[in-house]
């Protein structure tokens, strides 16, 4: 994220379930609850991560600036790296993303807390928080909100996965064939603004941050070349023509293509 980007994180978005501004939070104790609450609201909310930042007032959002160096703290008890003690005590292990950047002469620190890949509720310590409006609990007081993240999983299927991850509109526009859905959708294919939203609004992106997430679905339906998406770039089309009505008889035509899915069915349903 560069420093413009994180500057309007901060001036459009206030506290909520998934993002929390810290002044300079050190407890380290209370680093890990936080993780564990912010990822698992964003769980619950089927999004992909959760933002912690510090050096930046909770409710007038003025930039202060902080000290804490993630890479330098140590652990409360011990010897033991600040960062290999959350990794250690976080369950299950999911990715965190540190980021120091500048902005008005002051130091912020930002961690992204990835819950692409999680299938369980988070726990830190063996225990799990979550965001109730702007306040940490615990999740064993709100059952209803842990049925929730459960629920979460179930419905998690392989068309919502991420399959590229932080990309901007203009990536989009690059990656994917937007002229042919922008055709499918009878929308303006140089209306940017809808054209984003409409992706959104059928699932083939989703928001992350001030960027976006490239589902699976958006990927295998309307991707220019499979070979930018690693994880599905050995999934691609297969066409093969068969001399006769079975596939014990020999093939005739055997071709695997990189392109988009649409582009060899006779109709795409939205």
């Amino acid at each position: 994220m560069t420093n413009d980007e994180l500057l309007t994180l901060i001036n459009r978005h206030d506290e909520s379930e998934i993002l929390d501004y810290k002044e300079n939070m050190k407890d380290k104790k209370q680093i890990g609850e936080y993780i564990s609450a912010l990822g698992n609201s964003a769980l619950m909310l089927h999004l992909s991560a959760a933002y912690l930042i510090w050096g930046v007032k909770d409710i007038s959002k003025e930039i202060v600036g902080t000290n804490i160096k993630p890479y330098l703290e140590k652990a409360p008890k011990g010897n033991m790296p600040f960062i290999t003690y959350l990794e250690q005590y976080l369950d299950p292990k999911i990715n965190l993303y540190w980021e120091e950047h500048i902005i008005e002469e002051k130091r912020i620190l930002l961690l992204k807390i990835d819950v692409t890949h999680v299938n369980r509720p988070i726990k830190f310590l063996g225990q799990g928080f979550i965001r109730v409006g702007t306040s940490k609990k615990s999740l064993a007081e709100y059952p209803e909100k842990e049925r929730l993240i459960w629920k979460s999983f179930e419905s998690t299927f392989f068309e919502s996965q991420i399959a590229k991850n932080d990309v901007t509109a203009n990536d989009i526009f690059e990656l994917l064939d937007l002229k042919l859905f922008s055709d499918l959708m009878d929308i303006s294919y140089f209306d940017t603004e809808l054209v984003i939203k409409s992706l959104l609004d059928k699932h083939l992106i989703v928001d992350s941050g001030n960027n976006y997430n490239i589902t699976n679905l958006g990927a295998y339906t309307f991707a220019k070349n499979m070979d930018n998406f690693p994880t599905l770039h050995k999934r691609t089309i297969r066409i093969t023509k068969y001399n006769g009505n079975n596939k014990i008889d020999n093939a005739i035509f055997d071709e695997q293509r990189k392109e988009n899915a649409s582009q060899y069915t006779s109709f795409v349903n939205f």
